[in-house]
């Protein structure tokens, strides 16, 4: 089931020559990534996005997250629950 958000999340990473997401918060679940899956850029006039695709094994999630390098914030763009 498929569920667009746009939704603010707080995200605990690793910082170093890339981004490594090691979890985020949505709603009142704390959710560990255990895979990235994707990853892209894209410039949305002067403002820079990444983009990440995640799975979270331990609660059959999948998300895609947005990382917005002018302000710092994070929202997650969508998920799904995996069967």
């Amino acid at each position: 089931m498929y569920k667009p958000e746009n939704e603010p999340v707080k995200v605990v990473a690793y910082f170093d020559t890339k981004i490594k997401i090691l979890k985020f918060k949505f709603g009142n679940t704390v959710y560990k990534v255990s895979e990235q899956i994707s990853y892209w850029k894209e410039m949305k006039g002067e403002n820079k996005f990444s983009y990440y695709t995640l799975k979270c094994a331990e609660q059959n999630f999948l998300c895609e997250l947005q990382f917005n390098h002018t302000d710092l914030k994070w929202v997650l763009i969508h998920w799904d629950i995996l069967y």
